[in-house]
């Protein structure tokens, strides 16, 4: 699931967040975001389902089901 972690760091920094504002944003800590952008860890549903809403895409795009971010 390396293109997960390669999509959540491009959706993050394309939406000028860093990692830090992001796990702010989803009340979780900067090191659960750092696991995920390093492929070590993955985020469970109620964290996937917030993560999308706030980055604006899929999660059918980000867990690499499509190419396409709708």
């Amino acid at each position: 699931m390396k293109l997960f972690a390669e999509r959540l760091r491009k959706l993050r920094s394309n939406s000028n967040m860093s990692q830090g504002e992001l796990s702010s944003r989803l009340n979780l800590s900067t090191k659960t975001i750092v696991k995920w952008e390093s492929a070590l860890s993955y985020p469970n549903c109620v964290n996937l389902y917030n993560l999308c809403k706030l980055l604006r895409c899929s999660s059918d795009y980000l867990l690499g089901v499509t190419n396409e971010n709708k």
